[in-house]
């Protein structure tokens, strides 16, 4: 920015003398100049300088695009003021008959960088509020190296090391409390404001607030690897990569240079060999075909509207990984919703502990279920080893631990092999089990059946709430008309209930992970834009697999790698936001880009010289000024977005 700032400033102290002694200036001041051999010579000097300075941008854009056989906008600017500049200098000292443009040539140069800087500033703007989530991060650490505090730049710490955060301070880096304890502020992460207890072994996140404690922690991630680092780069990435409207842009673009550059020729040719005209004349019809055809506001069109629908998301806690994705996202036309951790909170409590064998208790049975579960990542593991650890129940050892997919775990304990599975997983392998069941689940909840040997042993009853927002959002979904499904590895009985208290008509109960991506990919066969949100755990495979994948919370790697779309305050209702975002940014493209097309439409023949018959005549320095114009529109078009409410 600071170069394009230079080059307008010398463009603009050297456009004084040409301007003073151009025509223009004649007309319209009441001082006359006397014009001298002196002043001739200095706007040729003036003119120069504005050409091979303040143009340089343009012509090193036109030699790269020439270079690459890839003429696009800075080919046809870099022709137009190249051919004005030759052409005047010949006319200059009587090498072809005709006039000279030095006051045209260096006020479209003018025109054009100041063009170029709106559009810089445009798009800097809009991504301002990614630049601000940098930020966050403080610049120094309160490094503890034997028994010694030092404040050191974040850049230089490593993993391993340990930090000082006293109360009141941003957490510097990402890390895990060593020493204190203490409440933190994470709405940076979650959106929340309520403070959260951190205790010993707990994980802090860099950029959030300490508040009340004074806390020692352990790096977990060097200053480049951060969580806030890690959504900083994704966004900026997600701002580099094109949209389904930017590739047909970007092609409607070279297709416009192909059509203007033929036009511009053509042009020439019918004025001068056809039409007879005077070789200046058929040129500057050529000049400002070039100019005012120069696709600028064709590739503004997609860009700037992409960059402040990135911004005014992301300060929502919505973040956009794959800009493609969020476009489809306008046109979904089926949403499909995980049960657990996403119509509900995922935030379990054991309701209910079966003992279906006399050889087992209760608590036994708890105890078992606990032991393995603490060995998987899983909500409802969690959830049940929390239970236990409240109820002061002793876990075992567990060997030879497996993950089941879709189904549960397996594990060792005392040389006796354990099964913690799903309802389904019951009803298909364990003998007897369906008359069990029948018998004795009678209740809805989430399910977690203790079985060995072919026989069950025992269950927990776990329930989950329902998301308070969940509701309106599937009743706001059903006005856009888009239809929820929910697709969940739980029971039916539980399944259908939730559905039910939500508005959801179309459930799929004991799905696998493979389920979960045939039914996705049956659902985009039938022709259906489908998108698919869950927390970024468990789904990750069916998030890839939808045309668009949404994560909700991105407290994990996961849910940053395997997303499309992240909604990192853990509202359901975001989503609503996050369609009208998506819906919104799609009606500017649109908009921007039919009247980038109607707008060459009616000025590549206007011109031309189409009208000159009726004395009107768009000259290279008009050409100039409706280019701009159009510019112009394309930004605050756009703009109008930074103020529109969601």
């Amino acid at each position: 920015m600071k170069n394009l700032y230079k080059k307008l400033a010398v463009a603009i102290i050297f456009f004084i003398p040409i301007f003073v002694n151009s025509q223009f200036f004649d007309l319209i001041s009441p001082i006359k100049f006397e014009k001298d051999l002196f002043q001739h010579y200095l706007v040729i000097i003036a003119s120069s300088a504005i050409f091979w300075y303040s143009g340089w941008e343009f012509l090193e854009g036109f030699y790269h695009e020439m270079k690459r056989l890839s003429p696009g906008m800075m080919s046809l600017v870099g022709s137009a003021i190249t051919i004005t500049y030759v052409f005047s200098l010949l006319a200059d000292f009587d090498i072809i008959e005709g006039k000279q443009y030095y006051f045209e040539l260096s006020t479209m140069i003018l025109v054009m960088l100041t063009g170029h800087i709106i559009e810089s500033k445009s798009t800097l703007k809009a991504g301002d509020s990614i630049n601000k989530l940098g930020d966050l991060l403080p610049s120094t650490a309160n490094l503890i190296e034997n028994d010694k505090i030092s404040q050191v730049p974040i850049k230089s710490l490593k993993i391993g090391d340990v930090v000082l955060v006293k109360p009141g301070e941003r957490i510097p880096i990402d890390g895990e409390i060593m020493d204190g304890s203490t409440t933190v502020n994470e709405s940076l992460i979650t959106g929340e404001s309520k403070p959260v207890s951190k205790h010993v072994g707990s994980k802090v996140i860099g950029g959030c607030i300490n508040d009340n404690g004074s806390i020692k922690i352990k790096v977990t991630n060097s200053a480049s690897s951060t969580y806030i680092s890690s959504i900083v780069n994704m966004l900026k990435d997600a701002q580099q990569t094109k949209s389904l409207t930017q590739d047909f842009a970007d092609k409607g673009a070279g297709i416009l240079t192909k059509v203007a550059t033929s036009a511009g020729i053509l042009t020439f040719i019918i004025w001068y060999f056809v039409i007879k005209s005077e070789t200046y004349f058929a040129i500057e019809r050529a000049i400002s075909v070039f100019v005012v055809s120069c696709p600028h506001s064709l590739g503004l069109a997609i860009p700037i509207v992409i960059a402040i629908i990135s911004s005014r998301a992301a300060k929502k806690g919505i973040l956009i990984r794959n800009r493609k994705a969020f476009e489809l996202l306008a046109s979904s036309d089926v949403i499909v919703f995980d049960k657990t951790g996403t119509i509900t909170t995922g935030e379990f409590d054991v309701t209910k502990i079966k003992a279906f064998n006399n050889s087992y208790s209760g608590e036994q049975v708890l105890s078992i279920i606990a032991s393995l579960e603490a060995h998987s990542e899983h909500v409802i593991a969690k959830s049940i080893v929390k239970y236990a650890s409240k109820n002061n129940i002793e876990l075992l050892k567990a060997n030879n631990f497996t993950a089941l997919p879709g189904v549960g775990l397996k594990g060792d304990i005392d040389g006796e092999s354990y099964y913690v599975t799903n309802m389904d997983y019951v009803l298909k392998n364990i003998t007897g089990a369906k008359q069990l069941i029948a018998t004795e689940v009678k209740t809805s909840g989430t399910y977690a059946f203790l079985s060995s040997d072919n026989q069950l042993i025992g269950a927990l009853v776990l329930s989950d709430t329902i998301r308070p927002d969940a509701t309106s959002v599937i009743a706001s979904l059903k006005k856009l008309r888009i239809k929820p499904i929910m697709l969940t590895g739980d029971n039916e009985i539980t399944a259908n209930e939730i559905a039910s208290q939500v508005g959801i008509e179309s459930v799929f109960a004991g799905v696998s992970p493979k389920d979960k991506l045939n039914k996705i990919e049956e659902l985009k066969t039938q022709g259906h834009i489908v998108a698919m949100i869950g927390d970024g755990i468990n789904d990750a495979p069916a998030l890839t697999q939808a045309s668009v994948g949404i994560a909700i919370g991105a407290g994990t790697e996961v849910a940053l790698e395997s997303a499309d779309i992240i909604l990192v305050k853990s509202h359901l209702s975001d989503i609503i936001t996050t369609i009208n975002f998506a819906k919104a940014a799609h009606s500017k493209m649109r908009q921007n880009i039919y009247f980038a097309i109607g707008y060459n439409a009616i000025v590549i023949p206007l011109s031309s010289g189409l009208l000159v018959p009726y004395g009107i005549i768009i000259s290279p320095l008009m050409a100039t000024i409706l280019n701009s114009l159009s510019d112009v529109v394309s930004i605050v078009n756009s703009s109008i977005l930074r103020f529109k409410k969601f």
